[in-house]
């Protein structure tokens, strides 16, 4: 799986991927997204229905090539909810 950092979130609810990143995340099984210390991943299929609005932009990088923005929610893993579930298993 690989691992993404997102720095800003798009109008506070999208996280915009490059569609190479998006690419080898899908050869790699899918991409694990942090954001100001939450995380969220994104399997093969979620990948596959992102919305691509923004195209041909320029790297500010001499040499490099042009790429693409894909779009998705941002729907951050709560972490304490399988530890929830471990500890209902326990008691009951």
């Amino acid at each position: 799986m690989k691992k993404v950092l997102i720095k800003k979130l798009w109008q506070g609810h999208l996280i915009s991927i490059r569609d190479y990143v998006v690419e080898q995340g899908i050869k790699e099984g899918g991409i694990e997204v942090s954001h100001n210390g939450e995380t969220m991943a994104l399997s093969i299929d979620a990948l596959n229905r992102g919305k691509k609005l923004t195209r041909d932009l320029r790297s500010k990088f001499p040499n490099s090539k042009n790429y693409g923005l894909i779009d998705y929610e941002w729907k951050p893993c709560d972490i304490r909810q399988p530890i929830l579930n471990i500890l209902k298993e326990d008691i009951c």
